[in-house]
């Protein structure tokens, strides 16, 4: 059985890209590949659906059918979206909240939930959009705002610039958010300034000495040259 409203909602809102920031860092780089944060999870490695998946789609059947039968029922559209997001079904959550949105608007909640789900699906434009709208309800959000800039760094090709900009914002509200810091080692690395980075890695280190994604931070430092750098030729 699915959970009261409220905790739908929290389920959908911290279970996205509040956990991402945290830890889809480190295993992005520290994969066997060391695949580039910056490109995300090859559709080879998107997720398949289980027996599992298709067990909860059918205990759940009565629940994506009344919201499908009731498109002006708020709470039902939310607990829909909920059943999807469970299984990573994340085009189908997608256009759950996306009716949600049109019954509520001024919803926080469900654009919170837009921008991460967008994410999650890899629209990284779309996700843009719906964290700038969530960070006109809240512009003092540290995670949201570091939420963003991971939109402009995920994105093929990635606008280092404006993921660095918006790490930045973040860490002026907090210096030091950890979630931030991580991402600023990457996108300078990434953008070819790895004395900068290196400051960020040193600053990251001092703050949290356990944190998990420090070795695979040194590695992706280690590994990442300056694009000026490359052989002429070299692909």
């Amino acid at each position: 059985m699915l959970r009261p409203t409220n905790a739908t909602q929290k389920n959908l809102l911290l279970g996205c890209c509040r956990l991402l920031v945290g830890i889809l860092t480190g295993i992005s780089l520290a994969n066997a590949r060391h695949q580039s944060i910056a490109q995300g999870p090859s559709p080879a490695e998107q997720p398949q659906a289980t027996s599992g998946d298709q067990r909860l789609i059918k205990s759940s059947a009565e629940t994506i059918r009344r919201a499908k039968n009731e498109p002006q029922n708020f709470e039902a559209q939310l607990q829909a979206a909920e059943v999807y997001y469970q299984i990573e079904g994340y085009e189908q959550a997608i256009a759950f909240l996306s009716r949600a949105e049109q019954l509520r608007p001024e919803s926080d909640e469900v654009v919170t939930a837009l921008a991460n789900v967008n994410f999650l699906a890899r629209h990284y434009e779309e996700a843009e959009r719906w964290f700038t709208a969530a960070l006109r309800q809240h512009p003092s959000d540290v995670n949201i705002r570091t939420d963003l800039g991971m939109t402009f760094l995920f994105r093929a090709p990635p606008d280092f610039d404006r993921a660095l900009t918006e790490f930045r914002r973040a860490l002026a509200l907090d210096p030091q958010h950890e979630p931030s810091l991580q991402n600023m080692v990457i996108a300078l690395a990434r953008k070819g300034e790895r004395a900068e980075a290196r400051l960020f890695l040193e600053k990251l280190e001092k703050i949290n000495p356990q944190n998990t994604t420090l070795e695979a931070l040194r590695l992706e430092l280690a590994q990442t040259r300056p694009a000026e750098a490359q052989p002429a030729g070299h692909d």
